[in-house]
């Protein structure tokens, strides 16, 4: 799901497509003068967005699809390099990567080189409370746009929160042995006076596409109660319906 879909399942996430430049919506805007990586650790919320129409590809001006093609929803995520450790929570609907839906809420725990999905009661009849989704997995490096030479693919416009504008460019990570492309976008990237900051991450859906729109992005390290496992992953067995 969406950070942890680039590695997804080493093969499947957050757990992305990046517009291609057939689809380009965004302006003709500056090219970026620094390569970001993510900080060692961090914590941020985020709005998702499933846009089913497989023709609206991410990425979209300010974040946000076109009125009417998608459903909405929130997450968090918390990253701890130090540990190769990261949680993603969904808190209204499951990343949508599933052939059977994703109507349901969930965490992606990557802890101790093994990806687990923990799931409420919401769950779909004869669903585990928690399962594994990869064995071996862990999250992607800070460096991952470096190491995996994705490409910077354009730019686009975001409204920052003092209602100024500003830019974000797109890298862009074909790999569709692991289920890509993917996009992560960033501003700040255009000065060496400034700090990059991510701003979305795009990627496949079952069907269409998800964009995940970040916000509150610290680098603060996560409290250990990220990394609670819950007592139903500690024999958990492979997820039923991947």
């Amino acid at each position: 799901p969406p950070l942890s879909l680039i590695p997804m399942r080493q093969a499947l996430f957050v757990a992305i497509a990046c517009a291609s430049l057939l689809a380009v919506v965004g302006c003709a805007g500056p090219t970026p003068v620094v390569t970001p990586s993510f900080p060692p650790h961090f914590v941020t919320n985020w709005t998702i967005y499933h846009v089913s129409n497989p023709a609206l590809m991410p990425p979209y001006d300010n974040n946000v699809p076109p009125a009417g093609t998608y459903v909405k929803g929130s997450g968090s995520t918390f990253y701890d390099w130090s540990t190769k450790s990261m949680r993603e929570k969904y808190y209204d609907y499951c990343v949508p990567i599933f052939v059977n839906g994703s109507n349901w809420k969930c965490d992606f725990l990557n802890i101790n080189s093994v990806s687990y999905i923990v799931l409420y009661e919401d769950r779909p009849a004869g669903y585990p409370p928690c399962c594994v989704f990869a064995n071996p997995f862990h999250p992607p490096a800070p460096d991952f746009i470096q190491v995996s030479k994705a490409t910077y693919n354009q730019t686009t416009v975001v409204e920052s929160p003092n209602h100024e504008k500003e830019y974000v460019a797109w890298w862009e990570l074909q790999a569709p042995e692991i289920g890509g492309p993917f996009a992560i976008g960033w501003t700040g990237v255009f000065s060496h006076d400034t700090s990059p900051l991510p701003s979305g991450f795009s990627f496949g859906a079952l069907p269409g596409w998800v964009l995940q729109a970040y916000a509150n992005f610290t680098n603060e390290k996560p409290h250990p109660s990220a990394w609670d496992m819950p007592d139903s992953c500690k024999q958990a067995k492979e997820c039923p319906f991947l």
